[in-house]
């Protein structure tokens, strides 16, 4: 942006806004001053773009929704087809995320203290690394939980583990929107998610299509997996259907449909 503003380029300039900013001082006066160079803005939510026009930075007209393209749509297809080998399928709930403040495993654990109680035979897998790593450790071990919860790091590719978990449970502070709920759903994997800003909400159309918990709510959680778990099936497999269509909306051949519609509009101006 700051070349842009010293320089005359016959490049276009395009804005894409990926997660949820902070908006801090410097962040706000390089926007205001760069905006009559940048083309347009794009954004990954709705309620992103909804914030964004309330700031007033950027003329309204520019400011775009175009959702990430978060997954293959043939990988996808290709991981649905495949049968499940597992005997022990539907025996862990999962959590996928870098071990970090913001995607708040500590929520996660402490509720799993309680859930466990109930629902004996169940494990908590979570996949990741970060620098909180050895925090959540020691909550484990604090909670007696150590042969409840596994640690298994950095995978490379956490379709299988997806596929054969009972759920997946995002218990991220904040996301914009949030890859592991969007790619679990195109797995056609039930997700139970806080209603963090500002993806959640809005993907699981304010809960009617899932299932979310209070933010950063341990009792909260707990009740809403209970209510997952006591969920008729009809309820589920409408979830699943839902949420799955709703994902597509994120896949790569989508995004990319999407994009070129914009270039088409700024092309003709």
């Amino acid at each position: 942006m700051i070349l842009f503003l010293i320089f005359k380029f016959d490049t276009k300039l395009i804005l894409r806004i990926s997660g949820l900013p902070k908006l801090n001082f410097f962040r706000r006066v390089l926007w205001k001053i760069s905006r009559k160079n940048i083309e347009f803005v794009t954004v990954p939510t709705k309620e992103t773009l909804k914030n964004l026009k309330k700031m007033n930075i950027f003329d309204s007209s520019k400011v775009h929704y175009l959702p990430d393209p978060v997954f293959i749509k043939l990988k996808i297809n290709e991981n649905l087809k495949k049968k499940k080998k597992n005997k022990n399928v539907g025996s862990y709930i999962l959590n996928i995320g870098r071990l970090t403040k913001q995607k708040n495993q500590k929520v996660l654990i402490k509720s799993f203290k309680e859930i466990s109680k109930k629902y004996k035979n169940l494990k908590l897998v979570i996949l990741g690394d970060g620098e909180k790593y050895q925090e959540l450790m020691n909550l484990t071990i604090d909670l007696n939980l150590q042969n409840k919860i596994k640690f298994l790091g950095q995978i490379e590719s956490p379709y299988k583990y997806i596929k054969e978990s009972l759920c997946v449970v995002v218990t991220s502070l904040w996301e914009d929107p949030g890859f592991v709920m969007i790619e679990s759903s195109a797995l056609n994997k039930i997700v139970i998610n806080s209603d963090c800003p500002s993806g959640p909400k809005e993907f699981f159309q304010k809960g009617k299509t899932g299932f979310l918990f209070k933010n950063d709510d341990a009792q909260s959680l707990i009740n809403t997996f209970d209510k997952f778990m006591e969920s008729k099936k009809s309820k589920i497999d409408f979830c699943i259907k839902q949420n799955y269509k709703k994902s597509l909306e994120y896949s790569e051949i989508e995004h990319s449909k999407s994009f070129r519609k914009l270039f088409k509009v700024y092309e003709k101006r």
